[in-house]
Parts: C-alpha cells; sequence; structure tokens
C-alpha cells in the first residue's frame, strides 16, 4: 500500500483514502480565516497575516520530500457547522434536523409495500411516504421517502435494503419547523379518547382526533368512522356537538 505524508503544523495522523494510506498533519490553530487568508474577515483589511506564515509552517513541519510543484504538499481542512444550523425557529416554533433517506424502486411487488411500511416504523422511522414516480426508459417506479431521526439511520438504511429490491439509498440532512404539540386524554360522549393538543403561531389551540381512538370508537358503536371523528373534534374543541346517525332501525 502506497503511502502518502501531507504536513501543515501541529498534530499528526493517518487515514486510509481508497487503496491509500494518507499522513496527515493540520494546522494547531483556533482562527483559520486570519491564519490562512491575508486579510481580516470581520474588518475586511488586509492583515499582517496569511498565506507566508503557513508556508513557513509547512517548510518546518513538512514530511517526505516529494515535489509537487507547482502545488503544495499540504491539505487544507475547514471545518464548521452550516450557517442554517444556528438560524433560530420562527416565533412560536418548535426547530430540530431529521435525516431524509430516499430509494427509488421499480421491480418490486407493490403488495408488499405495506409490510414494509409496518417495519420502517417498528425501526423509528418518523414517517413513510410512498410517491408514484416514472425512471428510466419510461418505467412505472415508486420513491419510497422516509424521515428520521440521524441517531437511526443506520437501521432505516439496512431495513431498506434487507425489505425492499433497492441497490442503494440516498440520504440527507433536513431542517423542520414544528407548531408545538402534546397528547391529551379528554373526556367525550364516547367516554375517554385519546387527542392532539396543538399550539399555533397565534396562540390558538386545536385539539385533533387521534385516528387509532376514532377507529376503536367506529368499531365499538357500529358508527361511521367519519361521524366519530367529527363528534369528538367538535367536542374537544367546544363546538356544537355532531348529532349520531339513528341505528335503533332493523
Amino acid at each position: 500500500m502506497r503511502t502518502r505524508r501531507l504536513a501543515l503544523a501541529g498534530f499528526l495522523f493517518t487515514v486510509t483514502l481508497w487503496a491509500q494510506r494518507v499522513t496527515v498533519t493540520l494546522a494547531a490553530t483556533t482562527d483559520l480565516h486570519g491564519q490562512v487568508y491575508p486579510y481580516d474577515y470581520y474588518t475586511g483589511r488586509p492583515a499582517n497575516r496569511g498565506l507566508a506564515k503557513i508556508a513557513a509552517l509547512v517548510r518546518e513541519a513538512r514530511a517526505g520530500s516529494r515535489n509537487l510543484d507547482p502545488g503544495p504538499n499540504l491539505l487544507r481542512i475547514l471545518l464548521g457547522e452550516p450557517a442554517a444550523g444556528d438560524r433560530s425557529a420562527p416565533a412560536g416554533l418548535l426547530q430540530d434536523r431529521i435525516v431524509v433517506a430516499e430509494t427509488s424502486i421499480d421491480d418490486m411487488n407493490p403488495e408488499l409495500f405495506g409490510y414494509v411500511m409496518e417495519k420502517l416504523f417498528a425501526a423509528g422511522a418518523l414517517d413513510v411516504i410512498w410517491i408514484p414516480i416514472h425512471m428510466k426508459k419510461n418505467r412505472p417506479g415508486t420513491l419510497l421517502q422516509v424521515l428520521c431521526r440521524p441517531d437511526l439511520l443506520e437501521a432505516i438504511v439496512d431495513c431498506i435494503l434487507t425489505e425492499t429490491t433497492s441497490l442503494g439509498v440516498r440520504h440527507y440532512e433536513a431542517g423542520r419547523c414544528m407548531l408545538p404539540r402534546s397528547a391529551e386524554t379528554i373526556e367525550t360522549s364516547f367516554g375517554k379518547v385519546a387527542v392532539k393538543r396543538v399550539c399555533s403561531t397565534r396562540g390558538e389551540i386545536r385539539r385533533v382526533p387521534e385516528y387509532e381512538e376514532c377507529r376503536r370508537v367506529a368499531l365499538e358503536q357500529n358508527l361511521p368512522i367519519r361521524v366519530v371523528y367529527d363528534r369528538i373534534a367538535g367536542e374537544a374543541n367546544n363546538l356544537t356537538k355532531v348529532p349520531l346517525p339513528d341505528r335503533s332501525g332493523p
């Protein structure tokens, strides 16, 4: 295996890139802008620091003798956080970062999609979306898009590659703004049911019935689920009660 040594000044470590081992010495500085560039970012004026200083440090710390003229025998790395990550959320909203993992599928039995969705939710997915698309050679396909927290990306990718015919998964981070919400249990004419309490940016409160609760009540009471939903939503938000259909007939 070939070994290349790249040097700046400061501390030394070795990494492996493809089939090559690269030994890198990084500049031990906490102010890369001032040390590398011949001007001060904050004042916009020239500074008595810059490339000349870096060149002197490189000459002192450079390892190896390979001549890469006209390029320098060094690697510069800038480490920092994306500017978008420092932005504050709009007033009244919560903010976090999630990962979007997605893949395009054109050779899988769609009857299996429901099972895959269940497995992804069991692996920790926040949401699972199936989107009809057209792929190469004008083949109809499906875009599988999964939202998850960054620490669960590995589990989600493993689930996609195991449970589908996909050969690869794209993933990227995305910012997310959300209305504050919480779970509540309220008393209704159907008994106690779970609802979601949501607060708008104007401070308005609304309560949204949970689907599973509406489904349970509809089956227990032999009522249309839309009627159950409207009744619970009306009572939860202090609206006019929705009359129940007459089920006393033959």
